[in-house]
């Protein structure tokens, strides 16, 4: 009877022991990321119209409480998403116009954030125009004429205008644009150009 009491205290000794050795997972939820990382505020560095139809685009890291950014989504206007592990993209040649660029962060449990973005708008053509000297009078009897002026530029509009008696841009300043000007042509008789 003594062997079997002893036995049986040894048994649940044991098995105590083992219960104290088995892990618990019952804190398991402390270890899920269901939140999303920051968003991303991507900038090109210019503001307004710009020529540049490859324009670079920054941000700073997202930040993740959980399992760290694994990388990003980018894409411009509705284009497909590109991903990468950069903080910075240089956009393939894009067409004038106005654009979006957009940007969202990634964690490393498949959580996705909001879209960061930026508006950039390029124009790579250069603006025309036209120039008639009295409303296009073959003839002038004075080197005081009045000039038509006509200018056109599909994307960002025309901004300054500089007119010339030589076609030599030294001396000539940029001004508002207007539709007539009043005008003096170079000294003496002869064929006139106004550019």
């Amino acid at each position: 009877m003594r062997r079997l009491i002893a036995f049986i205290i040894v048994v649940i000794i044991f098995a105590s022991s083992l219960v104290s050795t088995i892990p618990t997972y019952a804190d398991d939820d402390d270890e899920k990321d269901t939140s999303p990382p920051s968003k991303p505020k991507p900038d090109d560095g210019v503001s307004g119209w710009s020529d540049n139809n490859e324009p670079t685009f920054k941000w700073a890291k997202s930040s993740d409480k959980g399992s760290g950014v694994a990388g990003y989504y980018w894409k411009v206007d509705s284009g497909p998403d590109t991903w990468t592990s950069s903080t910075t993209v240089k956009l393939p040649k894009q067409p004038d116009g106005s654009h979006i660029f957009y940007v969202k962060a990634k964690d490393k449990a498949g959580n996705n954030g909001t879209y960061g973005s930026h508006t950039f708008q390029i124009d790579t053509t250069p603006p025309s125009g036209t120039i008639s000297i009295n409303q296009g009078s073959q003839f002038a009897t004075s080197p005081a004429v009045t000039l038509t002026l006509i200018y056109s530029d599909a994307a960002s509009g025309v901004d300054k205008v500089r007119l010339s008696n030589d076609g030599i841009w030294n001396t000539e300043q940029w001004q508002n644009p207007s539709t007539t000007k009043a005008w003096t042509l170079s000294a003496g008789d002869g064929t006139k150009t106004v550019y």
